[in-house]
């Protein structure tokens, strides 16, 4: 396929990013959702009163596909992308131009990680060799680079609406790390994908003032319970 072959920053590449976005996803054609399952009719309804604010989306991938911020930026939400994948950001500097995107590899504490790419537009890339291999039978080594990972509230430190978390394996121990206490997010998504770490993320949330309001898929969202 073409876009395991792209070399990034080539002029090829920026033909293809223009191509993927403009032409394959037609991002220019509003749709009613953007998100894998529905999720972003949920997070629009609870923020129905809500006309304008801010969101934090860590592993954001795309700003069209499988998004559960687009709808809100849409409404004229803004906020902040965070994704480890260069691609990512290129696209969302592209069509989300007026919220902040950035390149980093988030974790719970400051190491050099390997960051595993399937290839430049798969959901399933991670800093988690256990995740990976579970979606991806194979992956080319060429594709496999070192970051220094970086932790969220180094990044922002004020409050913030909504926060949507989806890291590909790592979701809990990123959480565990965030100041919920002083970023405040009135509502929180985040992805689980064992059935049996339920229990940890309900009992983690409620000593945060946090409760289980819906599960969408493998999606789960915590209300704020407290101002």
């Amino acid at each position: 396929m073409i876009k395991e072959k792209l070399v990034y920053g080539s002029f090829f590449y920026k033909i293809y990013i223009l191509y993927h976005l403009f032409i394959k996803e037609k991002f220019y054609i509003k749709r009613s959702t953007y998100s894998q399952s529905q999720e972003d009719l949920f997070i629009v309804k609870f923020f129905k009163k809500k006309k304008s604010g801010f969101y934090l989306d860590i592993g954001a991938f795309h700003p069209i596909k499988y998004s559960n911020t687009q709808l809100l930026y849409n409404s004229g939400w803004r906020g902040i992308n965070i994704d480890m994948n260069p691609v990512s950001i290129d696209c969302f500097n592209i069509v989300r131009s007026r919220d902040i995107n950035l390149k980093a590899a988030i974790y719970n504490k400051k190491v050099k990680a390997r960051v595993l790419i399937n290839n430049y537009f798969s959901p399933t890339n991670s800093l988690s060799i256990t995740h990976f291999k579970k979606f991806n039978k194979s992956y080319s080594k060429k594709k496999i680079f070192f970051t220094k990972t970086t932790r969220v509230n180094e990044i922002i430190s004020k409050k913030i609406d909504f926060l949507n978390i989806d890291i590909e394996g790592l979701d809990f121990k990123v959480v565990k790390d965030i100041n919920l206490k002083r970023l405040k997010p009135k509502l929180v998504c985040i992805e689980i994908l064992k059935r049996n770490s339920k229990k940890k993320y309900l009992d983690y949330f409620k000593r945060q003032n946090y409760q289980l309001i819906e599960q969408i898929s493998s999606n789960l969202f915590f209300s704020r319970t407290k101002s």
